[in-house]
């Protein structure tokens, strides 16, 4: 049986990278990260959502995302 927990806050921000954070300009590091058909996707979903556009750059560590509009 699964046990229930009780009065555990649900975090305000539950996305994993800082998206609505972003300015023109800026960029962050998805460490381990590389081009998928996931993170296109949520790409595409951050630019309807919000009206942004990113661009990506695969790097040693991840994968560089910055928000350009």
């Amino acid at each position: 049986m699964v046990k229930i927990d009780k009065g555990i806050p649900i975090p305000s921000n539950v996305s994993k990278y800082p998206w609505a954070d972003l300015k023109i300009g800026d960029s962050f590091l998805a460490p381990g990260l590389v081009v998928s058909s996931q993170i296109s996707a949520t790409i595409r979903y951050q630019r309807s959502k919000r009206g942004h556009e990113y661009r990506c750059k695969k790097e040693d560590d991840g994968l560089r995302i910055w928000r350009i509009k």
